[in-house]
């Protein structure tokens, strides 16, 4: 951004809040570090490779957004930052955390996620009144024995590293709410996860689990459980115990049979297993199935055995789902998000899916054969496909992540066009 054009900007009124996403800049504007009062900075999608000394001026900054540039290291001065909460530095280049970092004693928030991270120091507990941390994406293998300190965290990202199991301070953070572990080389989960007893949402999925332990029943506050895409032939009788269950996902693991246990889940709502044996014969699979109303998604089950929510008109939604955006490369070599809505009938009652997603790792694990582009926009592609277990036509639309960034509100647009088009009644439309 020409300088002439950031001193007309400043020049309109004193400001506590400036976003210059996505502007190509090498170095923050002086003009900028000349603001008294900013309190939000937003300097996202940059080309930033250093930061001077001078940013520490900004002492009441409470916000910070340094994501998506070429960072590797951060000034000593921002340790200045005492009203420092919220502080985004993913997607840079960082292997190691600058040591000032850990002096952020304020930080709530604090987003590492796509970097290069190898280890953590041991004080990294100094930040202990962070509540979220993210740290997906990186060559993590384990962590300080002072991360268990951390003990206001509620939101833990540890995905997509390469952990070989649990590590031993995450039992020590009780008030953990959220603990994704999904997309590592986990080949058990530790007895002591019960100590994790706040938990509302556990993802295990794409690991290398071969059982459970009986204890994962004294999560008493879990409500969504991912177990997908790992090695478990059968489940303990305990699961029977999570009262406050309502999302089990099993798909693609080995599993024979369903605890009779599966049916005293009170709150359970979908039930996913596609990919796995065919358990519509098991005790317990018969017990859910008759005992509520629930969304039973196996896509090799019988006509007929969806049960009530098949009753429905066309056009209802079966299956609606977004999460949060951390998507790699599946046809365009950039971030993408996967939007995809098979606009003809469900096959088991007269139901549209949809299935909405900006989570994807890797092409491999979207649903759909690839066949053809049936067009490109401004914002995307869309794609023919076969949905892989449904085996239904399908539209795909992609839209890249960076674009996302760069429009506000894109992402509930997409997701509104998803929705409208689920309405349609027509069976071969696509859009």
């Amino acid at each position: 951004m020409p300088i002439s054009v950031v001193q007309k900007w400043f020049s309109f009124s004193r400001r506590k809040k400036v976003d210059f996403s996505n502007r190509r800049l090498r170095a923050i504007p002086k003009e900028l570090i000349k603001q008294n009062g900013l309190e939000e900075l937003t300097l996202q999608g940059n080309e930033l490779n250093y930061l001077s000394e001078n940013i520490c001026h900004l002492k009441e900054l409470f916000r910070l957004d340094l994501s998506y540039n070429q960072l590797q290291n951060l000034p000593d001065g921002i340790r200045e930052f005492s009203r420092l909460t919220y502080l985004n530095l993913a997607g840079n280049q960082f292997s190691q955390l600058p040591q000032c970092l850990y002096q952020l004693e304020t930080l709530d928030t604090l987003l590492l996620h796509d970097n290069q991270l190898a280890f953590l120091h041991r004080r990294i507990n100094k930040l202990n009144a962070l509540r979220e941390l993210d740290l997906r994406k990186n060559c993590l293998r384990k962590l300080p024995y002072t991360f268990g300190q951390l003990v206001d965290l509620r939101i833990l990202y540890l995905n997509n590293n390469l952990f070989e199991k649990i590590p031993a301070g995450v039992k020590r953070l009780t008030h953990l709410e959220k603990l994704h572990l999904n997309n590592n080389r986990l080949v058990c989960v530790d007895k002591n996860i019960r100590c994790n007893k706040h938990l509302q949402e556990l993802d295990l999925r794409n690991n290398r689990i071969e059982t459970l332990p009986d204890s994962i029943g004294e999560l008493s506050e879990l409500r969504r459980l991912y177990l997908s895409n790992n090695r478990l032939r059968s489940l303990p009788d305990s699961i029977g115990k999570l009262h406050q269950l309502w999302e089990l996902h099993l798909q693609g693991n080995p599993l024979s049979h369903l605890p009779d246990s599966i049916a005293e889940l009170p709150n359970l709502q979908e039930l996913h297993f596609y990919g796995t044996p065919d358990l519509s014969h098991s005790t317990g699979f018969e017990k859910l199935r008759h005992s509520r109303d629930i969304v039973i998604v196996d896509h090799s089950l019988p006509a007929g055995t969806v049960g009530r929510p098949a009753k429905k008109r066309a056009g209802t939604v079966l299956r609606l789902r977004s999460l949060s955006t951390h998507a790699t490369v599946p046809l365009t070599n950039k971030p993408v998000v996967g939007v995809d809505t098979a606009h003809t009938k469900f096959e088991r009652g007269s139901q549209t899916l949809i299935h909405v997603t900006d989570a994807v790792e890797q092409i491999e694990e979207l649903p759909f054969s690839f066949a053809e582009k049936l067009g490109e926009g401004g914002i995307g592609q869309v794609y023919r496909a076969i949905h892989k277990s449904l085996n239904i036509e399908v539209a795909v639309k992609i839209v890249e992540a960076s674009v996302l960034h760069r429009h506000n509100g894109l992402r509930q647009r997409v997701l509104r066009e998803a929705q409208v088009a689920a309405k349609l009644i027509i069976p071969t439309s696509s859009g």
